[in-house]
């Protein structure tokens, strides 16, 4: 242990007998400064600082806070001040971390080149800042945050990603690692953040990444400092919603984690997606439903792998639908697929579902699946309908619901006609993707739409967008 904290020198002493003079490791405790003075912040650096100074007199402790407007900017500069100042370690902090005072202790103690702790986002899913990059068509990839459920949240400790990104508001690093990539280290290009840059190019360079989630820091919010202990209820309700399909989907299968999530990954790559569609366009409603028909369990574990992402759509149906509807209110949900909004919706407020999609379509046997697993054979009728638009209820619904799947429409004013016909008056419409400009390099999406024409063809049919939403609108008349 000691040769690994010192580095000595030999010489020869005035008395003719040898001294070792000791080099004490030198570590840059760096932050990148953007929101000015936070309290909390502040005092708990101090604490940081003091701890270190006197729990470890075997380093030398240097401080740097780092005010540039860009991110990358920052955390460059203080990469080149550990550098140039022969540090040995960098622990590189984002100013709004609150953090244990023996932070360096425990991350230093696992000697890794690159290690990071756990903290959650300030806003939206409070995601664990944590992700996975999953393989896009052409070359290209994306990121997923790992979800509450995970084992690396549910079973804290150290753990090794493999191609993942460690968020970067809290990462210590042997500063060696730095001569194995080229400068700039931190860049963002408008489409991946600093994080996940310099995440890739040290897995390029053959650098592991380490995650300690025994260790979790704070993250300071608008008005709470965020840690597991106070994510809002409403999000880790809907994150039970995710724990449960994926379990569902493990049952299905009859595979263990590693293996879903491997098959997830393959299935959604957008590759796959491409091929599976073919090169032939889909030019005709005949088409487009064989598409839907075909490909088996494919069709479950891409749509999966979709449903398993943040989405504000089914986020504001799972969290908020008890504030628009009482227990034993009527929900269609038209184009259900795996039934990932519906079955936690039943077990949640009560309603009654009628669950519609393509006949002959994969995702309903895996939705009968869940429905028999969950007990919910009284609270779930599903229908499947063979035409663009499906048959009108018999009885118009409270709620109906068209999530993700206004771009996938083969007639989209006519599922609008029928949402008008099939929506109570006082009742609402949850719909989203029909702001959608561009068809994100995907096959499926069939249609591009101009907002503005669209949102005034909701209102022809009376439906009228309720203010600062994307998706929820009420049926006036």
């Amino acid at each position: 242990m000691l040769g690994q904290l010192f580095k000595s020198q030999v010489k020869e002493g005035d008395n003719g007998h040898t001294e070792i003079s000791v080099k004490k490791q030198r570590v840059l405790i760096g932050v990148a400064g953007f929101h000015g003075v936070i309290p909390e912040c502040q005092e708990n650096f101090f604490a940081l600082a003091y701890r270190c100074g006197r729990d470890f007199p075997q380093y030398d402790f240097l401080l740097k806070i780092m005010i540039k407007r860009e991110q990358f900017r920052a955390r460059n500069n203080l990469v080149d001040l550990a550098i140039t100042n022969g540090c040995d370690y960098l622990l590189m902090l984002d100013d709004d971390m609150v953090v244990p005072p023996d932070l360096f202790n425990k991350l230093v103690t696992h000697d890794k080149d690159v290690i990071g702790a756990l903290y959650y986002q300030r806003g939206g899913s409070y995601h664990p800042v944590i992700m996975k990059q999953i393989n896009k068509k052409d070359g290209l990839r994306g990121i997923n945050f790992i979800h509450h459920f995970d084992p690396m949240i549910q079973q804290p400790g150290l753990y090794q990603l493999d191609g993942g990104v460690i968020g970067g508001g809290c990462l210590l690093f042997k500063t060696d690692v730095f001569r194995k990539i080229e400068q700039p280290y931190f860049w963002v290009d408008g489409i991946v953040g600093t994080d996940v840059h310099i995440c890739d190019k040290l897995t390029q360079a053959g650098v592991p990444l380490w995650v300690d989630t025994s260790i979790e820091l704070g993250h300071v919010g608008e008005a709470v400092v965020i840690t597991s202990r106070n994510i809002p209820k409403h999000n880790k309700e809907l994150d039970k919603a995710y724990e449960d399909f994926w379990g569902d989907l493990k049952h299905y299968f009859q595979v263990n984690d590693i293996q879903l999530e491997s098959m997830l990954l393959t299935a959604s790559s957008g590759n796959a997606r491409e091929v599976q569609w073919g090169p032939t366009p889909r030019t005709t409603w005949e088409e487009v439903r064989a598409y839907y028909q075909a490909h088996g369990d494919w069709q479950i574990l891409n749509m999966a792998a979709y449903n398993l992402r943040y989405d504000e759509a089914r986020a504001l149906t799972i969290n908020n639908l008890g504030s628009l509807v009482k227990p034993g209110a009527h929900v269609v949900d038209v184009g259900c697929g795996n039934g990932f909004v519906c079955v936690p919706l039943v077990e949640k407020y009560g309603v009654t579902v009628t669950a519609m999609d393509v006949q002959g379509v994969p995702t309903m046997a895996f939705l009968t699946h869940r429905i028999q697993r969950h007990h919910l054979e009284q609270k779930i009728t599903t229908i499947e309908f063979a035409d663009p638009v499906p048959p009108d209820l018999s009885e118009p619904a409270d709620v109906a619901l068209m999530i993700s799947m206004f771009d996938h429409l083969y007639d989209p004013m006519g599922m609008l006609d029928w949402a008008a016909r099939n929506v109570k008056v006082g009742g609402w419409l949850i719909c989203d993707s029909w702001r959608c400009v561009r068809l994100d390099r995907e096959p499926q999406h069939l249609l591009k739409f101009d907002p503005q024409t669209v949102e005034r063809e909701f209102k022809k049919r009376g439906f009228a967008l309720v203010p600062e939403s994307t998706c929820l609108f009420k049926k006036e008349g």
